[in-house]
């Protein structure tokens, strides 16, 4: 299975008493990676900052391949970090199941317990094309429920681009575009999110990186975000 790291989009930014329900994550998997070897499991824990001068969140994720086709997985964002945060902000089970060519389909449930009040679905669907020698990744995701959208629905596209560098560092550029369909315009946004991952031995990766908000509709953000995350393959 090939641990792709990516900056994690969409991780819930805790409120002073629960997970606003536009910043709730849209997936279990932080990261684009198609499902792996049956029986392979894979733990991310990480942190990440919406601006490096502030409190961040912390998250946990569990994935598992049921066989090559299928994975399941869990995540838990925690915002004891932060004034006012929930310990537990949100939590997020999940599957992903591998169609025909390099295609995923993926499946997500946002529950309703620690700081999320109410409930969400998120249906997405990723492909993963190879350039000369760059990987690009393609994640179309729709959340629907009052967990992620008061009326209408979020949607975000995301775009990552990586290349190996040397034989244990990649490089990788994410761009995510997202919305609300109850008013387009106005909840448009543009981020960039660079990073780098490094192999610091077999089955443990190390990434860091930065998040930059490119457009926001009318409030642009001018914030840096930080995002530190490892992963740890379990194997078989």
């Amino acid at each position: 299975m090939r641990i792709a790291l990516v900056a994690a989009a969409a991780i819930g930014i805790i409120g002073a008493a629960q997970v606003r329900a536009s910043d709730a994550p849209l997936r279990y998997d932080p990261f684009y990676t198609l499902p792996g070897a049956a029986l392979t499991k894979v733990i991310d824990a990480g942190l990440i900052s919406d601006d490096m001068g502030s409190a961040s969140d912390l998250f946990v994720t569990g994935k598992y391949s049921v066989s090559k086709q299928l994975e399941v997985g869990a995540r838990g964002t925690f915002g004891f970090l932060r004034d006012g945060g929930d310990a537990l902000a949100s939590t997020l089970i999940g599957a992903k199941y591998a169609l025909a060519g390099k295609r995923t389909a993926t499946v997500d449930l946002l529950l309703p317990i620690g700081g999320t009040n109410d409930p969400g679905v998120s249906l997405g669907i990723m492909e993963r094309r190879q350039m000369n020698s760059v990987n690009v990744d393609a994640l179309l995701q729709v959340g629907l429920g009052k967990g992620y959208v008061a009326e209408g629905a979020k949607v975000n596209l995301e775009l990552e681009s990586s290349k190996v560098l040397d034989k244990a560092m990649t490089g990788y550029v994410d761009v995510i575009v997202g919305t609300n369909t109850s008013n387009i315009g106005d909840d448009l946004s543009i981020d960039v999110l660079p990073y780098v991952n490094y192999r610091v031995k077999a089955g443990l990766v190390a990434s860091a990186g930065i998040r930059v908000n490119a457009y926001k509709g009318t409030t642009r953000s001018s914030d840096i975000g930080l995002r530190l995350v490892a992963i740890k393959a379990l194997g078989k």
